[in-house]
This record gives structure tokens, C-alpha cells and sequence, in this order.
């Protein structure tokens, strides 16, 4: 078999694995099933990336966000590794040749939004791969415990009843003690051997900050750290005011949110991710995939609905192991406001169906119709036309989709895709028999290669219209009369959100919304919305420690950088003078003093002891 390092250096350029990487590979590699618990920024994608380009076959990856898939997919490209993406939205011929090429051992990595695995044409393709390895990325999306619960993902222990000889990995990293109970049961894993590298960061100052003016607090918090840096906030209209008072200020700033169009989104990660931008002003739509290193602050101006979500949004700082920065400001309006939030989150049942009533006459759909079809979605359009709250309507679809009846994706962008659909030979006959659309032809191949006859290939119009010195008008008109004679297939860029409705559409008064689950989940987001709240006001406790104890991990180490280690440390002479007064009497026990004195890191605890036997000789 091939060496696991070697593979790691020819396509990820590092000699040596981190973490625990090393021992999850070769556990998977040895056929058995694994959970593995890293922390954000932990190297989860190599875990399975390496054993998937050992292994004999393609490795299907469930994952729940399209933006995430499609930045892996466009990476393990980079690095000549066949991979694609199957997710709402797509056209169904190229689902269809996706598939196909997956079928033939063409492709390497299949990734794949968890609610595909039921379509009936994934399922009849399936059982025809050679299947290496499956990987399921964001695992505690399974458990309705998790911070992010998809329904959908409940559809993987079907897929590996089909394939009952492939092992699984599953990975997460934010995953309390009762999530990866959840995991493990609902995914079936058979004997996994569970990896835990701790949730612990080192190099993470945490503190909660109570301020009468977040604005001036944070300006002069930004001037104070170097490098660049995240502010967290839990609005559009927040994302965008914080970004133009900054840049008033004269702080280099630039806003993210999944309502912006996929241009204006772009162009702000990329002034973000080349340092042509210091400060990125995000909701929470930011940040998955994203793996910066110089990352020195990450600033929270609401209140997280949970730990789980604050500490993943907290961990993108420090990713090079550098000292970072990681501050909630908040006041005690704040905390209302997020019971507030929390409360409009679940709209009455009858508002709910009635939404839904509202999508099926949208759509002019048919009860019994539209099963995993995808539609472009305007929800300002939609909410106009039937004159509803905008904030009622939107946490409606979000509880439609929380129970599995449509999927709706605000941040969706897929850019304009080319295949060739006849064979050489005829496209050769075409070619002489339309001199005219012979040039755009051969554009396209002299642009793209041989490969557009078998797949679908990102094109830019642009491009090719500057190769041909015409417009781009010119170059789609020109596309499109290809179609029209059955030469090409092409699927225009699209930046515009999409809903899709995951079942066969319901007559809305038996629409089988679970009322037990949703007060269920209604208390459990209570329940976490509280915690987050207690780690704000704490005083005494190590945030740190107050972190990885609510992850289930018993370390007792506190960090020695928090506002509350800082803030109740002893000073080096309170500790010298209390050391010495008990350090020679009978009976003491210096591990009973570390205990009783959680104020003082245990290594200080130590020297000084140290210190002070030494010099009694």
C-alpha cells in the first residue's frame, strides 16, 4: 500500500501529519470505522482525503454546505485530484454524468449535500460505484442535540446498508458528550475507534466584555491588536452599518452576509483573504472552509445563540498558533434581545402551513408534485406577493426545512457550465456544415480541452469573448443557438438563492409538522441559549475550562489567559507568602493545594513550590 506520508507531501506539499491526522488515516486505511473530534482548524479534510486517494474507488463526502463543498472541490482540482459536487440546484444532465463518471472510476471525491442520498437516481448509481471510504463532514449535523440539526442526514445509515463492507468516518468539531453518543448510534458506526484531540486552544485569549458603547469599545480594541480579524454580528443590516462606521473611522473593513449577490460576496472574502482588507464584518454565513492563518482577533458584537457556535466562530483566530484575540462585548439589553430572537425562531404551526400554502401557489405546484426540484427564490418577491412578516415568514421556511420538507439556500452561486453532447464525429460534420458557430466551437476547445465532451466545465463568457475581440452578448447568443441544435449543453451563471422542496409537495392542512419535535427543539435551543448567557457572566470560572467542560472534557487546567484567569490570579508574592505557611505543616498535600487554589495555574503552583524547597535545602 502506499504510504499515507507520501501521498500527504505529493498533493499537500506538508512532510509531516499533525494532530492526531496521522493515526485517523491509518485507522481508516485498516478498514475500520471512525469518529474523530478535532478542533476547528483541526486538519479534519485530510483525515479522509488521504485515505480516499489510497484507496480503490470513489470517496462519496456528505456534507451540508454548498459553499463548503464547492471550495473543497475547487482545492482537491488545484491539486490534478478528480473530484465534483452534487447538490441542489444542478441541472439534471449533469447530475446525470456526474453520476455516470463516478459509476466508471472517474472521479475520486464525490461530495454530497446529505439531501441528495435519496433521490431515486443517487440510490441506482450508488449501488454501482466501487465505493472507497464515506466521510461525514460536520457530523453533529445528525443529532437533534447539535447546534446545526439536519434532518436529511438521518438518509446516511440507508446508503451504508448498500454498501455494508466500506468503513466510515464520520468528523466534528463541536460535539458535546450526548451529540457523539447521537452520531454514532444514528450513523451505525460498528466498533468506531473515537479519536479526541481535545478542545482545548492555547493560544486563544477569551473574554466577555460589558460595555455601555460596543462601537467606541471595539475601535479601540481593533487599534490595540495587530494582524487581521473577524466582528460577529447577527444581522445583514448590522453587517453593513458596523462596515461603513468603521470604514469612517479609518478602519480597513468590508461586510459578508448570505443576502448579498455572489459578486459582492466574493469580492469581499477575497480583499479579506488577500489583506487588501483588514476587517471582515460577518453574520454567520461566514467562515466555514476558511482557513486563514494570520487571523490575530475575532470580536462578537451580539450574543451567539450557543457555545457551539461562538466557540466555532471563535476558533478561525490563532489557526497558526499565534496569540489571538477573542472578545464578546455585549450589554444586558443584549441578552433580551436574544431571548427575543430565540422566541420568533418558531413561528405558530398555522402560520407555518400556511407559508408553505403560500410556496405551492408561488410555484403553481400540484399536490404530489415537484419532489427534489429546485427553484429560484426571491424572498422579498414571495413575501411582498402575499403580505406577510418578512422575519415570520423566513424562520417558517427555516422550520420547514429543520423538518426535512424543503431545503432553502441564501447563498447560492453556480457559474455558467459548458459540456459538448455529440461525439467528435459529429460535431466535426456540424463544424463544416455552420462555418459561423465553428469559431465558437473552437473557442471552447482551445479554452477548455478535450474534457468539455465529458464533463461539465466552468466557462467565462468574458473570456471568450475577449478571445474572439467580441461582446459577451455576442458570445451568449452564440451559445445558445448551439443548443438549439443539440451540439452543447450550457447552464448560464445563476446567483440568485434556491429553494427546493425535498419531498412530493403536501396539501398544507396535512402537512405532518411535528409539534412535540419542535417544542422539543424549542427547549433544547433554550437550554443552549442559557449556557451562553452563564459563560457571559461568569466571573470566577476559566472560560477555557468553562468550554471544554461543557464539550465533556475534565482537563481542570485553567488557561492563564482569560479576563477571569487574569483578573483572579494571585500575585506572585500572595502566592509565595500562602505556599509558605502551609507547605510545612503536617499533613499537606500539594495537589490538595493546586485544588483549593483554582485562582493560580498549576505550573506556577509548582515553580513556587519549587522554589521554596529548594531554598530550605
Amino acid at each position: 500500500m502506499i504510504n499515507p506520508s507520501q501521498i500527504l507531501f505529493q498533493y499537500w506539499g506538508f512532510s509531516e501529519f499533525r494532530l492526531q491526522q496521522e493515526e485517523i488515516v491509518n485507522t481508516v486505511l485498516s478498514g475500520k470505522d471512525v469518529l474523530a473530534l478535532l478542533p476547528t482548524g483541526g486538519g479534519k479534510s485530510v483525515c479522509y482525503q488521504v485515505p480516499g486517494m489510497i484507496l480503490d474507488g470513489v470517496c462519496i463526502v456528505v456534507s451540508p454546505l454548498i459553499a463548503l463543498m464547492k471550495d473543497q472541490v475547487e482545492a482537491l482540482k488545484k491539486k490534478n485530484i478528480t473530484a465534483e459536487a452534487l447538490f441542489s440546484g444542478l441541472p439534471y444532465r449533469e447530475i446525470d454524468r456526474i453520476l455516470d463518471n463516478c459509476v466508471f472510476n472517474k472521479v475520486k471525491f464525490l461530495y454530497v449535500a446529505p439531501e441528495r442520498l435519496k433521490s431515486d437516481l443517487f440510490l441506482e448509481r450508488f449501488q454501482k460505484m466501487k465505493i472507497s471510504l464515506i466521510a461525514i463532514d460536520e457530523a453533529h449535523c445528525i443529532s437533534e442535540w447539535g447546534y446545526d440539526f439536519r434532518p436529511s442526514y438521518l438518509n446516511i445509515h440507508q446508503i451504508r446498508s448498500l454498501k455494508p463492507q466500506v468503513s466510515c468516518i464520520a468528523l466534528s468539531a463541536t460535539a458535546t458528550p450526548k451529540v457523539q453518543e447521537d452520531i454514532q448510534i444514528k450513523l451505525k458506526l460498528k466498533n468506531p475507534v473515537i479519536f479526541r484531540s481535545g478542545f482545548s486552544r492555547k493560544n486563544l485569549n477569551f473574554s466577555s466584555y460589558k460595555t455601555e458603547n460596543k462601537l467606541k469599545d471595539i475601535l479601540r480594541d481593533i487599534n490595540r491588536v495587530e494582524g487581521q480579524g473577524i466582528i460577529y454580528v447577527r444581522s445583514r443590516k448590522a453587517a453593513k452599518e458596523l462596515a461603513i462606521y468603521f470604514q469612517k473611522q479609518r478602519a480597513n473593513a468590508v461586510f459578508y452576509h448570505a443576502g448579498m449577490n455572489y459578486a459582492d460576496r466574493q469580492n469581499a472574502m477575497d480583499k479579506w483573504l488577500k489583506n487588501e482588507a483588514r476587517i471582515m464584518i460577518a453574520t454567520n454565513a461566514f467562515g466555514m472552509g476558511i482557513d486563514k492563518e494570520n487571523v490575530r482577533f475575532v470580536f462578537h458584537y451580539d450574543v451567539p445563540e450557543s457555545i457551539e457556535a461562538y466557540y466555532q466562530e471563535a476558533g478561525r483566530a490563532g489557526r497558526d498558533g499565534e496569540l489571538s484575540v477573542c472578545v464578546l462585548y455585549y450589554h444586558d439589553a443584549d441578552i433580551n434581545v436574544a431571548k427575543e430572537k430565540l422566541e420568533q425562531a418558531f413561528p405558530p404551526i398555522d402560520f407555518i402551513r400556511k407559508v408553505y400554502q403560500n410556496l405551492a401557489n408561488y410555484y403553481r405546484l400540484a399536490v404530489g408534485s415537484a419532489q427534489l426540484e429546485s427553484f429560484d427564490f426571491d424572498i422579498d418577491d414571495f413575501r411582498k406577493t402575499y403580505t406577510s412578516d418578512l422575519m415570520l415568514t423566513y424562520n417558517s421556511l427555516k422550520t420547514l426545512e429543520d423538518q426535512a420538507f424543503i431545503n432553502f439556500n441564501e447563498s447560492f452561486h453556480v457559474p455558467s457550465k459548458v459540456t459538448i453532447i455529440v461525439s467528435y464525429e459529429d460535431l466535426y460534420e456540424f463544424q463544416i456544415k455552420n462555418p459561423k458557430l465553428d469559431i465558437y466551437l473552437k473557442t471552447l476547445l482551445r479554452l477548455y480541452g478535450g474534457d468539455i465532451f465529458t464533463h461539465y466545465l466552468t466557462i467565462s463568457e468574458s473570456k471568450i469573448a475577449r478571445t474572439l475581440e467580441t461582446s459577451i452578448s455576442d458570445v451568449t447568443y452564440h451559445l445558445n443557438l448551439l443548443v438549439k441544435s443539440n451540439i452543447i449543453a450550457y447552464e448560464p451563471a445563476n446567483g440568485k438563492p434556491k429553494l427546493t422542496f425535498l419531498t412530493a409537495r403536501y396539501d398544507s392542512n396535512s402537512l405532518p409538522l411535528d409539534r412535540k419535535k419542535l417544542e422539543t427543539l424549542k427547549s433544547r435551543r433554550q437550554s443552549k441559549l442559557h449556557e451562553m448567557i452563564e459563560y457571559i457572566h461568569t466571573e470566577r470560572m476559566c472560560r477555557m475550562l468553562f468550554i471544554t467542560e461543557y464539550f465533556g472534557e475534565q482537563t481542570g487546567k485553567r488557561c492563564g489567559l482569560c479576563d477571569n484567569c487574569r483578573k483572579n490570579r494571585l500575585s506572585d508574592k500572595e502566592l509565595y507568602d500562602k505556599l509558605i505557611k502551609e507547605c510545612f505543616l503536617d499533613g499537606f498535600d500539594l495537589n490538595e493545594f493546586i485544588s483549593s487554589n483554582p485562582a493560580y495555574p498549576k505550573e506556577s503552583i509548582i515553580n513556587t513550590f519549587k522554589q521554596i524547597t529548594t531554598k530550605s535545602g
